[in-house]
């Protein structure tokens, strides 16, 4: 088996800051790791804010591009980086699972592949929603559109679609919401 390459943890690494100190300078460094860190968080600025001690606010304005180029261009390069690094990390993976499917350690290795992909899409800014959720709700919408059933049938349905697939009525629920929102628009 080939030997993956360690991420340079120190591309992604952030110490939280500790001051109280109010109007904090941030090193341009500094703002390419938080909002890396926003990106491996799936742009939940909350947890982001958490993980490297950079307000919410902060973390906004720099996302919505208050940085400079060079910022935004260092923020993309490590994110091609980790993402390039992420997707050779999820093939040995697979590679391990392959070579032991038969014993605890084939299935460790797939998720170990699966968060690696996961992480991988988040970087490359792609959705990490699960497939098999969109299209269930994508059916149960149209089911709605075309029969107007009420509120005990849809969540009779969704429960059922949920229990019958191995995922969460709730994630179903929230594909559907989110399908319902953009029929509106």
């Amino acid at each position: 088996m080939e030997t993956v390459l360690e991420p340079n943890l120190s591309l992604v690494s952030f110490e939280p800051r500790t001051s109280t100190r109010r109007n904090r300078n941030y090193s341009d460094g500094e703002k390419a790791k938080a909002l890396i860190t926003l990106d491996l968080c799936g742009g939940n600025l909350s947890k982001a804010s958490r993980e490297t001690g950079v307000p919410i606010t902060t973390l906004k304005d720099w996302n919505d591009g208050k940085i400079t180029n060079d910022i935004t261009e260092a923020r993309n390069e490590t994110k091609q980086s980790l993402a390039s690094l992420c997707e050779q990390a999820a093939y040995e993976f697979i590679a391990q699972a392959r070579a032991t499917v038969d014993s605890s350690k084939g299935t460790q290795a797939a998720t170990g592949a699966a968060i690696f992909i996961d992480k991988m899409r988040l970087l490359n800014g792609e959705s990490t929603v699960n497939i098999a959720v969109s299209n269930h709700a994508q059916i149960l919408h149209n089911w709605i559109s075309t029969n107007q059933p009420n509120t005990q049938e849809i969540e009779q349905a969704i429960e059922a679609t949920s229990d019958n697939n191995g995922y969460s009525a709730q994630e179903l629920r929230d594909q559907l919401q989110a399908l319902q929102a953009q029929a509106l628009d």
